[in-house]
């Protein structure tokens, strides 16, 4: 019970602060390759924005998107309109004859369909896609473009910045958390590839591009199906997008619960993304430690209380001082946690709440992936809609 405990540890641990510790060590013994490049690429570009009743946002994001400053012969915007019942198509039709195509889906099957959909009538050369409620600077894609220059890149992902982390506190620690992650991503770009993308701003070569399960997202799909072709999938923190963080706890519980039931879906149906032989060991690597593991995160946790309780029940004598240092450690942090809550303990004890928020979702999502309790489609969080 002990080696089994030491070892759920050592995996929260890993996943946590050794697996960062480990790339940016990988990254000092990095060979600088010359990179191929095609400097001739000027590719035409399809920027795909799903919205279902998106009629509060939907024109500030095609105005930011018409505002690119990338040749307009060789652009275009589809507003992929999951079956809305609003004025979200009336809204798109305003700005036809400036670029924007419309495509309706019959019924509401979901974001991943609505992709499908409008990617059968897509014929460029590079596919990009934004959220509805997202605004790109003017030159996201020129740098998205940059990026799929590169001959051995078949998608990018850019970075998102949250707009309002700093007078909201469940917001402020979504923001805390997404530093990180863009700092991981960082890194395992520059070694491989990124494990995962971001549905607000990225894109991908045609010649790359497949239909997805619409239970899945293009987020956690795309990056290791283009490394099982044989490329890279990078992230350019130069090609900028900016949204609202969700500014509500439920909002954002809400969110990852439905992001990792659809993770957690993906991962067991399709093993082969963490076999070194289909995708490499290097990149086995990142998507046990940053995708599994990280997912696997509240389960993991979950255990170790399990078996800290069980072990306390079971007549443990207190002869341990390690141990009773781990077991007033795991006290004092789920007493933070109640207390972070309430926020008695201000913005920090808040985001220890927020950290076990996060973990809690990780299990639900795990359990609504087991139970097939996984939807295609969800309502947008109203506080990224104000």
């Amino acid at each position: 019970m002990f080696i089994l405990l030491c070892f759920m540890v050592f995996l929260l641990l890993w996943c946590y602060f050794l697996y960062p510790i480990y790339l940016v060590v990988l990254s000092k013994f990095k060979v600088n390759r010359k990179e191929p490049i095609d400097d001739n690429y000027a590719p035409s570009v399809s920027i795909v924005i799903v919205a279902h009743n998106e009629e509060k946002v939907i024109e500030k994001t095609i105005i930011s998107c018409l505002k690119q400053n990338y040749s307009r012969a060789n652009f275009e915007i589809v507003v992929a309109s999951d079956h809305s019942t609003d004025t979200t198509i009336e809204i798109a039709e305003k700005y036809k004859e400036s670029g924007v195509r419309i495509v309706q889906t019959k019924d509401r099957k979901g974001r991943a369909n609505a992709h499908n959909e409008a990617c059968e009538t897509i014929t460029s050369d590079v596919i990009a896609f934004c959220d509805a409620n997202t605004i790109w600077e003017e030159d996201t894609v020129e740098n998205l473009v940059k990026s799929l220059a590169f001959t051995d890149v078949g998608h990018v992902s850019g970075k998102l910045c949250y707009i309002n982390t700093d007078d909201n506190h469940v917001s402020h620690s979504e923001g805390l958390y997404w530093k990180y992650e863009l700092m991981l991503r960082k890194l395992e770009s520059s070694l491989s590839s990124i494990t995962a993308g971001n549905g607000a701003v990225y894109a991908i070569k045609r010649s790359c591009y497949e239909a997805i399960d619409p239970l899945y997202s293009h987020d956690i799909v795309f990056p290791s199906m283009v490394v099982k072709k044989g490329l890279r999938s990078v992230y350019n923190p130069e090609a900028l997008a900016y949204e609202k963080a969700g500014e509500t706890t439920s909002d954002e519980y809400s969110r990852k619960v439905r992001m990792f039931g659809r993770a957690w879906h993906f991962m067991y149906k399709n093993p082969d993304v963490f076999n070194p032989f289909k995708v490499g060991l290097s990149y086995s690597i990142f998507m046990i430690s940053h995708r599994f593991l990280r997912y696997s995160a509240g389960l993991i946790q979950a255990i170790i209380l399990f078996i800290s309780i069980l072990t306390l029940l079971r007549g443990y004598d207190g002869s341990s001082v390690v141990f009773n240092i781990f077991i007033v450690t795991q006290l004092l942090f789920y007493v933070a946690v109640i207390l972070g809550k309430k926020m008695i303990l201000g913005s920090k004890g808040y985001q220890l709440y927020y950290f076990n928020l996060f973990h809690l979702a990780t299990l639900v999502g795990l359990y609504n992936a087991v139970t097939n309790k996984i939807k295609p489609f969800w309502l947008s969080p109203q506080s990224t809609r104000k």
